[in-house]
């Protein structure tokens, strides 16, 4: 069981266990993926077919893929933030201190930009 943060399209950042893709799957909305990331602190899941099927912007969750990747894209729908991976390319749990530096941006993010959510 690994430690997550969810962040969904409305602005609601909360904390999660993961036990398996199970959960990932329940969370995100249907089949997921990990966005590239030019980190190993943090990974990003978010539904696979967001954009496709409709799924509502995801700024916040987008902001934080946006702090590691090089990109322009938008996440739709729910995203769940973990720690990187090990050398085993397993997901790792989202440490405290990352957690709470990751929930003090997201929130200076949206009281500067309150019409973003």
């Amino acid at each position: 069981m690994i430690d997550a943060l969810v962040i969904e399209p409305g602005g609601e950042v909360y904390d999660v266990k993961i036990n398996d893709w199970t959960d990932y799957k329940a969370l995100v909305g249907g089949f997921f993926e990990c966005p590239p990331m030019n980190t190993n602190q943090l990974s990003v899941f978010c539904n696979d077919e967001g954009k496709i099927i409709g799924l509502e912007p995801n700024p916040l969750g987008t902001a934080v893929w946006h702090a590691f990747f090089d990109t322009t894209d938008m996440i739709h729908g729910t995203v769940v933030v973990t720690g990187g991976v090990d050398e085993a390319g397993e997901t790792q749990t989202l440490a405290k201190e990352d957690r709470d530096k990751l929930v003090a941006v997201l929130q200076n993010i949206a009281r500067a930009l309150p019409g973003l959510l």
